[in-house]
């Protein structure tokens, strides 16, 4: 459902997504679980439009997740705290 909601955001009209910046969507999940499943098929569904999606999620590597949002991304997942 995040997926869908986000189409017309991040796509318009176009079939891909430019340079990867700042990000364009942020998606809170209340459990690590839950938000490492939405970043699984968020970048399953747009990754073909060459979409990057970074994860901010509680009990991960906070150096692997700074670098991911230094690079770019067009969308963050993670939980609270």
């Amino acid at each position: 459902a995040y997926g869908l909601a986000l189409a017309h955001t991040l796509l318009g009209t176009s079939d891909s997504l430019g340079a990867a910046g700042a990000p364009v969507a942020l998606i809170i999940a209340p459990t690590r679980e839950l938000a490492m499943q939405v970043q699984r098929e968020l970048t399953w569904l747009y990754g073909p439009a060459g979409a990057r999606v970074a994860g901010c999620i509680g009990g991960m590597d906070v150096r692997r997740e700074a670098r991911a949002l230094e690079d770019g991304c067009h969308i963050v997942v993670g939980t609270p705290g």
